[in-house]
Parts: C-alpha cells; structure tokens; sequence
C-alpha cells in the first residue's frame, strides 16, 4: 500500500469511526455496539456540528498527495470523496431533519436491531433498551426544535406511526419478563412508561403542526436532477424516464406473449387469477442485513403477516422463489456480506442503485441460469418489472412535480395491479425518498449495461465470477465505478 492510500485508509477509519459515535443507531445497526445504550443527539447544533466536521474531512482529504496513490487508492479516494459530499447534500440541500416530523419512527428504529439480532445476552441488550427508552424526552425535546419545515402529509404519516411505537414498547417488555433480572425488567416498565409519555405527546404535538404544516413535498427538477448527480448516476432525469417508459412498454407486451403461452386465449388479468389460486405460505418480506462489523453473519429475514387471509390473494406461489433471490440469497444478504470486504474509504457510502439493482439483477440472473424458469415464474417476474418500470416513471415524475399523489396511485393501480390502499402506502413513501423507487431497475439496467460494455472489451477474456465477485465485494457504490474496478482487479 502506497503512503497515500495509507493515508487515505487512515483518513477514512477516522471518519467512519467519528460518524459511528455521533449515530448510535446506525452504529448498532452497523454491528458496532459500543454506543448500544445511547440515543441520537437529534438536535439543529449537532447537525451543524456534523456539517463542520464533514467539510473538514473534505479539507483533510484535499491535503494527501494524489499523485502518491496506487490505482485502486485513486478509485477509493474518489469514492470516499463522493460519500461525504453525498452527506452533506442530503444535510445542506434535501434536508430531511427539518421536514420529516416521524418521532415515532425514530423511536421504533432505535429498538429494533437491540432487540431482533442475538449479538449479546439479553441482559445486556435489554438494559441498553432501556437506557435509549429513558432518553427518549431529551430526545424530543431536540426533535422539535429541529423540525422547522414539517410536510402535512408526512404529519399526517407521522401521528400514525406513533401510535403505534407504544405497542412495540410493551411487546418488548413483556418477551423480556422472564429472562432478565427483577431489578431490570423493573426499570424497563419505568423506562417505557416514560418514552409512552412522551410519544403520546408526540401525537399531541403533531396534531398542533397540522394545520400550519406545508402542502408542497415535491423537490422539484433541479434538486431532483442534483440528487442523481451526487450519485454519480450517470443519466440524467430525462434519460432515466425515457428508459423507464420503453421498459414498461416492453414488459407489458412481453407479459401478454407469457399469458398467451400459458393459458391460450385468456388476457393476462386471466392468468394472474389462475396463478393465484396456488396460494403463498408467506405474503411479502424484507431483510435487514448482518452489520458489517457483526462476528456472526445471521440476517433476519423478515415476513408481514397479514391481519386477514383474504390479503394472500395479492400474493402467490410463483412468485415466491424470486422475493428470496432478492431479499435473502444471492441478494441483499451476499451483498450485504460483501461490504464488510470492502475497503474502508467505501464503507459509509449507501448507494441504492447498486443495493437494489443487485438483488433484481440476481433475480434475472438466476432464472436465466435455469433455476425455477417456468411460465409462471416469468409470469410472475416481468409484473415485478412491470411495477418497477412504472416506479421510475413515478419517480422522475412526481419529484420533478410533473405527476401528483393521486395520479401517481391511479399508474400503479392501472400498470400494477396495485389496490388502492397498496399504492397509497407506496406513493407515500416515494414522497419522502425522491431518487430510491427508480434504483431498483435503472441499478439492474446500469449493472447488465455495464456488464455488456465489459464483455465487449473483454471479449472472451471477459470473466463473469471476476464481474460479479467485483459487485459484490465492491461496496455499496455508485455503479459507475465498478468498470474502473474490475479492469484492476482483472490484472491481478
């Protein structure tokens, strides 16, 4: 290792390390437990605390010596480069903590990986519960002085989903009785006492922003436009919703071509209702991934149960070996694997188009490669990138402000299939993560145009283990490293 990229390593260790002591959430969560029994600092001055300190890194950055760096401490600097500036667009620019008025999320999200991974005794775990618990007015107290611009419908969002933090607290509670001591199940009940308190007052205060809280959510062309570039996506708005059209165009006609084969005569809506008599075990899931500091690699694999069975008839059989490709193997749980290989200057970067765009790239990988290729899989896949094709379009539209709520519910209703109440869900969240619902096919899109490009430079020298180890161990980065990567690694 060149002295540069030392410097370079050591640079980014300090950062990351800082970032983790200043984000007791994203550290557990990151599988770093030293900051298990604290609670966020939510409050204006350590978020302009956090603006000093990522611009001095920036500083500190410019002073190792650029010329001194190997290749791939080249790549690595500019990727570590475009991880802080990345941070500080989403503090300085989309500023979320000033819109965004979700308490109860906050809450629910500081509890969920203490409680779900085993990483330490239950003892253990459940006093840093409670310690976060008991820090949870402070908390608020920062909260509110924080949220200066609150959006009406993510209020409207956030008075339900604080409603439903207390629940969660005394289930917590009560799986812990009778595996922990007296003394601490006892704090624990005082503990949540307190945090459903203050979440109650949450409701209270969230009813009183309400009626003076902002109607416009929207971010518009050119913040939209900046967000994709920060990215390093290399496509602009335009490019992206013209690829996103000519998908769904495609996929549609392909889903008709597939209905054809299957049931001679019958319209896809046909097939689609014959395929779902064979009925799912499990509806939808979603993994959270091992921490990339974690010493044992277990993800939980998480499935929602719905409240009545009549809601398994959005969900079928043939379309369950595909959710697992993506979810678990060889999806985000590999991926999620292989940031813990990457090198440290990659580590805090949290690119969605390669993250999503892995997981549905596996999943026409796979059943290219034979596994589980049946009418009905392919039946099933291509309304997956129906749905997807149709979030791209959603996506560039709505944040640009050329496509409102109630538009966007009826495109994934009409495209879909969606009911009503599922596209409301969805559209709702595509408001508050302008850029995210386009990374799952444009990620696959870049991944298979990246791989095709490699190919034809490679020719037959071209290694497709070599292409995919490169994806998977690179980090969650922006793809428009990864030709630059795997050209090194080729020369190993």
């Amino acid at each position: 290792m060149s002295n540069s990229d030392e410097q370079l390593e050591t640079l980014a260790k300090k950062e990351f390390d800082t970032f983790l002591s200043r984000n007791p959430i994203v550290a557990t969560q990151m599988g770093k437990h030293d900051y298990d029994d604290v609670l966020d600092d939510l409050s204006p001055e350590f978020i302009e605390e956090s603006k000093t300190l990522l611009r001095k890194t920036l500083a500190d950055l410019e002073k190792i010596d650029e010329s001194g760096h190997s290749e791939v401490g080249l790549i690595d600097r500019e990727i570590f480069r475009t991880s802080i500036d990345l941070f500080l667009f989403q503090l300085e620019e989309i500023a979320q903590h000033e819109r965004d008025p979700d308490f109860g999320g906050f809450v629910g999200g500081s509890l969920f990986f203490l409680f779900m991974r085993d990483f330490a005794p239950i003892e253990e775990r459940m006093r840093c519960i409670a310690s976060r618990l008991e820090q949870v007015p402070r908390a608020f107290e920062q909260f509110k002085r924080t949220v200066t611009r609150p959006v009406k419908l993510w209020t409207q969002l956030a008075i339900q989903s604080v409603q439903g933090i207390p629940g969660l607290i005394q289930f917590i509670i009560g799986v812990s009785e009778n595996q922990v001591s007296k003394e601490l199940h006892e704090r624990l009940k005082q503990a949540g006492d307190t945090a459903t308190k203050t979440l109650e007052e949450t409701k209270t205060w969230l009813e009183e922003i309400l009626p003076t809280a902002q109607d416009d959510w929207v971010i518009g062309p050119e913040k939209f436009e900046r967000i994709l570039q920060a990215r390093k996506i290399p496509l602009t708005s335009e490019e992206i919703l013209k690829i996103g059209e000519q998908y769904l165009r495609e996929f549609k006609q392909e889903l008709t071509s597939l209905a054809e084969k299957i049931s001679p005569g019958a319209s896809s809506d046909e097939v689609l209702e014959k395929i779902k008599q064979v009925k799912p075990i499990i509806p939808t899931a979603a993994l959270a991934t091992p921490g990339i500091f974690d010493t044992t690699k277990f993800g939980e694999y998480i499935v929602t149960r719905p409240d009545d069975e009549k809601e398994l008839n959005r969900h079928y059989a043939a379309n369950i070996p595909r959710t697992c490709i993506h979810e678990a193997y060889p999806g985000h749980f590999l991926q999620g694997l292989g940031v813990a290989n990457a090198p440290t200057p990659r580590q805090a970067l949290f690119e969605p188009t390669l993250i999503e765009g892995w997981a549905f790239y596996c999943e026409q990988a796979t059943i290219d490669m034979g596994f589980h290729d049946t009418l009905e899989a392919r039946f099933a896949q291509i309304r997956g990138l129906i749905w997807r094709a149709a979030r791209i379009i959603i996506d560039v539209k709505l944040s640009r402000g050329e496509m409102g709520f109630d538009e966007a519910v009826k495109m994934l209703m009409d495209e879909a299939g969606m009911d009503e109440n599922h596209a409301k869900t969805e559209v709702n969240r595509y408001t508050m993560t302008p850029g995210y619902p386009l990374s799952y096919l444009l990620g696959r899109h870049l991944i298979m145009e990246t791989r095709r490009e490699l190919e034809d430079e490679f020719g037959t020298e071209f290694d497709l283990k070599l292409f995919h180890d490169t994806l998977i161990n690179a980090g969650s980065i922006p793809i428009s490293f990864i030709p630059q990567l795997y050209r090194v690694a080729s020369k190993r």
